[in-house]
């Protein structure tokens, strides 16, 4: 029984040695407080990234079109380009023919023999009759009045047609505010055909006090119509001759890039919409990327990083067709090296970086070390203490921070926290006041 006493005597002295070698060895504490990392704040300036997409867009293109007579139509027999597509001037975008070329020419040659034969037998008819010189002279201004009124008509509808499309009204002696450059040289066209025909109309007016007679006047007048339809039917023809060969090969106005074709071989052009469209000369694709969800201010100017460590500026701000703002970006010859060429931008997004540097400098965190939420956010700061044996001991502290702004895992706060060690990413939850170990290194 003794020797059960002192065996038990014994284990509990072995035990409360080995607890007091743990506490003096730090091994409980170790166990029971929280381990923290410390870091202090460093002075610097917020940098934010913003991530984009956009892709290749158009600011100013050029449509182009081909004129095609009444009831004429085209038909495609191959189109060398896709949208994106650089081109030079001269290159051959489109190749087509004239939709039933042979036959077309073959019934306007009909009709020019028959308003041949028409003006043939007018003539025939007056094979008798001789003009004096005034009737000549009258005859010949009464042609010009005519030519240049004929003129005058067409110049005039071109114009209004224009005039329709870009909703704005003719003015006497000036151009309509915002009127295209196409518009401004239909303008110019329709004042000079106003101005020739007034003088054809004085020339008339001067033969006219001379008088005809009624045998002369029927001849010039019945010529004038016979020969005005040939003129036209040989027009025509002439017409259907020089659109069958510019046809075969449409050549690109100037150097740009395609931003718009949608034919193919096989379609049937009328003439009634563009054949494609280009970039207008001197301008150049931009990458447009829409800004709608971007809180950040946005600027002209701004740099852009791209893939490949290319960069680039913003060179303007707007809005897409369906409204929603957006940013273009310029493509400059770096950015086509690091894609490969304006093609491959147009296939696919690219992803642009913007980054937001803070004006002001202020104190730098992890963002994570920074508590709460709203308007209550705090860190708890280190505070060293000694023991009554000489040893360090942490603890921390609530302070209570004002958060100018986070970004990309770092926070920024208008007190100054470089003289503090600030604890975070602990082991488990903390307190206020509580003691803490930095995590071993």
């Amino acid at each position: 029984m003794k020797l059960r006493r002192f065996a038990l005597r014994g284990l509990i002295g072995v035990i409360a040695a080995v607890a007091l070698c743990m506490f003096f060895s730090g091994t409980i504490e170790n166990i029971t407080t929280p381990k923290v990392k410390i870091v202090r704040a460093t002075r610097g300036k917020l940098t934010e990234k913003l991530e984009l997409e956009a892709t290749l867009a158009y600011p100013e293109t050029d449509e182009e079109r081909l004129a095609l007579p009444a009831g004429q139509t085209l038909t495609i027999t191959r189109v060398n380009v896709r949208p994106g597509y650089e081109v030079d001037e001269g290159d051959v975008v489109v190749e087509a023919v004239v939709t039933g070329y042979e036959a077309a020419v073959k019934q306007a040659q009909a009709e020019y023999d028959a308003a041949l034969d028409e003006r043939m037998e007018v003539d025939r008819k007056n094979e008798g009759l001789t003009l004096r010189r005034t009737e000549q002279a009258y005859a010949d201004s009464y042609a010009a009045l005519r030519a240049a009124a004929r003129l005058t008509a067409h110049a005039r509808t071109d114009m209004d047609v224009l005039l329709r499309a870009e909703e704005l009204a003719y003015e006497e002696g000036d151009y309509p505010e915002h009127a295209s450059k196409e518009l401004k040289a239909a303008i110019d066209a329709y004042r000079e055909a106003e101005r020739a025909q007034g003088e054809a109309q004085d020339a008339f007016d001067r033969a006219a006090r001379y008088g005809v007679s009624e045998a002369a006047w029927s001849y010039i007048s019945a010529r004038q119509t016979a020969q005005e339809k040939l003129d036209d039917c040989a027009a025509k023809l002439v017409d259907l001759e020089e659109l069958n060969r510019s046809a075969g090969e449409i050549c690109a106005p100037h150097d740009g890039v395609i931003a718009a074709i949608s034919l193919k071989a096989g379609d049937v052009y009328d003439g009634s919409a563009p054949l494609y469209a280009i970039t207008s000369e001197h301008s150049a694709p931009a990458l447009r990327a829409d800004l709608t969800d971007v809180e950040q201010n946005i600027s002209e100017g701004m740099k852009v990083s791209l893939p490949g460590g290319a960069e680039a500026k913003i060179t303007g701000l707007g809005f897409t067709e369906s409204g929603a703002p957006c940013a273009d970006v310029e493509v400059t010859k770096k950015v086509i090296r690091s894609a490969g060429s304006i093609y491959s931008l147009s296939t696919k997004p690219t992803k642009l970086t913007i980054l937001f540097t803070a004006r002001e400098s202020s104190c730098l965190l992890p963002a994570s070390a920074v508590r709460g939420s709203g308007d209550s956010r705090y860190v708890y700061v280190v505070n060293e203490r000694q023991t009554t044996f000489g040893k360090k001991k942490l603890s921390i502290s609530k302070m209570d921070v004002t958060v100018i702004a986070e970004a990309d895992g770092t926070a920024s706060v208008e007190e100054d926290l470089s003289y503090y060690d600030v604890a975070y990413m602990e082991d488990r939850a903390l307190t206020d006041g509580c003691d803490v170990m930095r995590y071993a290194e």
